[in-house]
């Protein structure tokens, strides 16, 4: 069920659904569906290069060919992944347009976000033609991350009983992004198979961050609803409540506006 809705100015485009429900498409790209919380994530960080390269061109790399490559092709995951006897963080196919992403492989990344960028970065390059056996590409564009420019850690299922030990971090650097679920250790996990989705507005210079006002969505979908949380993002952003918006996929729909506590720790 598709819901559209105003958060603080910003339009987004709400996906209401269960954990573990069924999400077969997702915006710029396709995940094999059944509830595929690991080729849906596959797919939004795909999406997330596109982005870096329209903000930042790079020689030899389309980004139409990019775009036309992630909306093309079909990503699936499972346990193991091997290829030849080898096993692999993942495989493509470019004749039948597919990827094939390693459960296990992925879940290692959990705390190397970079890395993952890495990854996804290489499978799409590798299936547009790009020479990347050896990473060149995909290692030369996204060199490693270092400290966040900006960390928030929200307190976002303090009121979902068992899930309240967990927390959502949401981590900007000079040309990424990484939205994660941490536990009560501030460890990132994937025990709670929740994959957070954000969008943005922004104004100013990109290339400079202290000049970008605006603000982050950051959508959690949780049993029968699906937890909105807008994260301002400016040189004056500090701790403290977070808007959120709570959209139940229970028929009649309805919202409910609260807060959400985050601290924020600028580098």
């Amino acid at each position: 069920m598709l819901i559209r809705g105003w958060i603080g100015g910003l339009f987004v485009l709400i996906l209401a659904s269960l954990v573990g429900a069924p999400a077969a498409f997702a915006e710029g790209g396709i995940s094999s569906g059944g509830g595929d919380a690991y080729a849906a994530e596959f797919v939004h960080i795909g999406k997330e290069v596109l982005n870096m390269l329209q903000r930042v061109p790079v020689r030899g790399v389309s980004r139409d060919r990019f775009r036309a490559v992630l909306n093309g092709t079909r990503v699936y995951s499972q346990e193991i992944v091997r290829l030849d006897g080898r096993e692999l963080d993942a495989v493509n196919t470019p004749a039948e347009h597919r990827v094939v992403l390693s459960r296990s492989r992925w879940r290692a990344l959990r705390d190397l976000p970079r890395n993952k960028l890495v990854l996804v970065a290489h499978e799409y390059f590798s299936l547009m033609g790009l020479d990347d056996k050896n990473y060149a590409y995909s290692n030369a564009i996204f060199s490693r991350p270092g400290i966040p420019t900006i960390s928030y850690t929200c307190n976002l299922f303090d009121d979902f009983g068992p899930l309240a030990k967990y927390r959502l971090q949401f981590l900007i650097y000079k040309d990424f992004y990484a939205a994660l679920i941490v536990d009560d250790r501030g460890m990132p996990t994937d025990d709670l198979g929740i994959t957070p989705v954000y969008t943005y507005t922004i104004h100013g210079n990109p290339k400079n961050l202290d000049t970008l006002t605006g603000e982050w969505v950051v959508t959690a979908p949780l049993y029968f609803t699906t937890r909105i949380l807008s994260l301002d993002y400016s040189d004056k952003v500090r701790s403290g409540n977070f808007r959120t918006l709570d959209v139940s996929s229970l028929n009649p729909i309805a919202t409910k506006k609260s807060s959400t506590a985050c601290k924020v720790v600028r580098n």
